[in-house]
């Protein structure tokens, strides 16, 4: 199965012999959650040779690659548990631990992006371009929740900031300002649904679009 260990496809050999935590029965959801918790914390650590965060010229801090990715890599992975605490946006109070760590999980079948409180989660700094160079490809578990890929949709030179368009994850009546400053910036960040339709066919088509 794909889902196992954090390597992206290992076998139950394989994850016994590189000590990766062996999936426990999901109905056990103490030992699940932190199973969980685990297969993060090992994916953090392995992908600490694909990025770092720093400072961005975009806003904030950003994420930059620390090698070559070519179109299709995988940069990152996050997996999301069937028993995970996800809150809509509205549902967050202001200066809560949650808020205080509050990470994108993913977005529901109406279209709602839902988060989740991990506190130091890097993907917190994912910034957005209107000319991106990663998106992000979502593949349900058979047991619930969904695994989250961060994957490259051109060429990504060591050094270059990786960035999404955040509008492949959004279909809420939402909007925000946009800085990337490229030459095709839309200035306003919005919904899925308010991208030019050639634009949404190339994101469908690159497997950067949630399946609403």
């Amino acid at each position: 199965m794909i889902y196992e260990g954090s390597s992206f496809g290992l076998s139950a050999a394989d994850e016994v012999e590189k000590n990766i935590p062996v999936r426990p029965d999901v109905k056990d959801k103490e030992k699940y959650n932190l199973w969980i918790a685990a297969i993060r914390e090992q994916d953090l650590e392995k992908e600490k040779d694909n990025y770092a965060v720093g400072g961005s010229t975009i806003e904030g801090s950003g994420w930059f690659a620390k090698r070559v990715f070519k179109p299709g890599e995988i940069i990152s992975r996050y997996l999301v548990g069937p028993y995970e605490d996800l809150r809509t946006w509205d549902h967050i109070e202001k200066g809560s631990d949650f808020a205080k760590s509050v990470v994108q999980a993913g977005v529901t079948s109406e279209g709602e992006a839902v988060y989740i409180g991990v506190p130091n989660h890097p993907r917190k700094y994912l910034n957005h371009s209107c000319e991106p160079n990663a998106g992000i490809s979502r593949q349900a578990l058979p047991e619930g929740g969904w695994e989250s890929k961060l994957i490259a949709i051109r060429d990504i030179n060591q050094g270059e900031e990786i960035v999404i368009d955040y509008s492949t994850t959004q279909l809420e009546d939402w909007h925000m300002e946009c800085k990337c400053g490229k030459k095709s910036c839309r200035h306003d960040i919005t919904d899925f649904v308010h991208l030019a339709p050639e634009l949404q066919n190339k994101y469908i088509e690159l497997g950067v679009v949630p399946d609403w």
